[in-house]
């Protein structure tokens, strides 16, 4: 099993810098932070 979670996968996106991210859910109160 490997230790992914959508939080940490939004973290390794935006670390390349993009100009637009589209998230389709926010599940948690870390991914609304960095969503913000």
């Amino acid at each position: 099993k490997i230790d992914l979670t959508f939080a940490s996968g939004l973290r390794s996106i935006l670390r390349q810098d993009p100009d637009i991210i589209m998230v389709g859910e926010i599940r948690d109160q870390e991914t609304a932070e960095m969503a913000i």
